[in-house]
């Protein structure tokens, strides 16, 4: 009888020792299993931001290029301004100056004729 029960007490912790072995191995193999999830989940994130990173990138370029071609179109609105506004006072200019020089001639020959008049 001694010896059925130290054959049943080492089938027992045979058996204990399996299921315990077994129990390990399942909460490993879960714990690793969660592990490379959450890795995996890692790298997929981190592959998101970059491509997000890289899409706000090319945004950011986009911006810059429409910013840059707005103040292209400015300096050419202002050029122009200032060409219009150079060209008004030029003509200004030149008409006064000829305004100017008719009245000088004009006088200048009214002058001559009263010169000559009195002669």
């Amino acid at each position: 009888m001694l010896f059925e029960q130290d054959i049943q007490t080492s089938v027992l912790v045979f058996v204990l020792t399996v299921f315990i072995q077994e129990q390990v191995r399942r909460s490993v193999d879960g714990w690793s299993g969660s592990v490379t999830t959450k890795i995996s989940d890692s790298k997929q994130q981190a592959i998101d931001l970059k491509e997000q990173r890289s899409r706000t990138q090319d945004q950011c370029k986009v911006i810059c290029r429409l910013m840059s071609k707005e103040e292209d179109q400015r300096e050419i609105v202002c050029l122009k301004e200032i060409t219009r506004v150079c060209v008004f006072y030029f003509v200004l200019f030149r008409t006064l100056c000829t305004i100017s020089a008719k009245y000088v001639n004009l006088n200048h020959l009214h002058k001559e004729t009263v010169f000559h008049g009195k002669v």
